[in-house]
């Protein structure tokens, strides 16, 4: 399954001459709903699902519960999204209070875009965001975005 954001460097929308970062829906996101429900019409989703975890699990394991999992958080995420589909509105600023997710994301953005906790994300999609973190992000405890407006 891949991430839910994708992170891109670009002009701050109130401060032109500055950068700011901003998060949005990966497309990878998207393409894997589409192949999970095409192979779900082929009856072949309980197939792919097993050959992945076997290819990172161990030889003998049974799978059936991993299997049970991933598609029922798969298709709590699929309602999440269609409920909120191009329901992106007005940007929303955020800073990243994280320090860990905070350096994982500064180790892929050039010096000049290094992010600050003080520093705004501009996040697209704030409804879509809120909706997921309360039923996912916020149950691992190792992500947090604060509202910095």
């Amino acid at each position: 399954m891949p991430m839910f954001w994708a992170f891109y460097v670009g002009r701050h929308p109130s401060h032109p001459s500055e950068n700011a970062n901003y998060m949005s829906l990966d497309p990878r996101k998207i393409q894997w709903i589409r192949d999970i429900e095409t192979l779900y019409a082929r009856g072949k989703v309980v197939d792919y699902l097993r050959r992945c975890a076997e290819i990172v699990g161990r030889t003998g394991q049974s799978y059936s519960t991993v299997i049970r999992e991933v598609l029922t958080t798969h298709d709590d995420i699929v309602d999440l999204l269609r409920a909120f589909e191009g329901n992106g509105g007005l940007p929303h600023f955020n800073n990243l209070s994280d320090p860990d997710l905070r350096k994982a994301i500064n180790g892929h953005l050039p010096d000049d875009s290094q992010l600050w906790p003080t520093d705004d994300i501009v996040n697209l999609h704030h409804v879509l965001f809120s909706q997921l973190d309360s039923a996912y992000f916020n149950l691992s405890g190792y992500q947090s975005l604060s509202n910095f407006s």
